[in-house]
């Protein structure tokens, strides 16, 4: 391979499979008392907000990222549908579990800014047109605000339905009908 040149297809593969390495950590480290609703919930609402963040971030060039290609949303695509929803879950539960909404918000915002600060610093990430990681900050915080938005008047139904779908799934109910006997 000549000098300066990169192989793309082996780091998008490599994104693409810490993208599906972070989903299943994810998913079998859970432990609130619906996760799966939580999950099915909160990741698609990190996702469009991912996506529309990126969208912006990408027609207005202030940053890019490598594999650099035609369609430059494409290379944010594990961002977009891994990471990102998956620390957007992982915030949410942990509001859950602990309660302090502005110190977790925070936290995730910081912790998301640094891992981008650090794919800038190894060459995955090149900003421009006057972004940097101050900028970043704000709009990870932007990010993590409208999904804290989004789960909170939603969480009361969720919990409904996942106490309604406990109600009918479980095992003693059954076995004490006559269809079992």
């Amino acid at each position: 391979m000549p000098q300066g040149s990169r192989n793309y297809a082996a780091e998008y593969r490599a994104r693409f499979h810490s993208a599906l390495v972070s989903w299943c950590l994810s998913l079998s480290q859970s432990s609130s008392n619906s996760p799966h609703i939580t999950v099915l919930t909160v990741a698609p609402f990190a996702s469009v907000v991912s996506f529309l963040i990126n969208a912006v971030g990408f027609g207005l060039e202030w940053w890019n990222l490598a594999p650099y290609t035609r369609i430059e949303t494409f290379s944010a695509l594990p961002l977009n549908m891994g990471l990102y929803p998956v620390l957007g879950c992982w915030c949410i539960v942990l509001i859950r579990r602990f309660g302090r909404s502005m110190l977790l918000l925070l936290i995730f915002s910081i912790g998301t800014t640094l891992l981008e600060g650090f794919a800038v610093l190894l060459g995955h990430a090149s900003y421009g047109n006057g972004w940097n990681l101050a900028w970043t900050f704000i709009s990870c915080l932007v990010a993590y605000v409208a999904l804290y938005q989004f789960y909170t008047p939603v969480r009361h139904v969720l919990t409904e339905v996942w106490s309604k779908y406990e109600a009918s799934t479980r095992f003693d109910k059954w076995s004490n009908s006559k269809l079992i006997r």
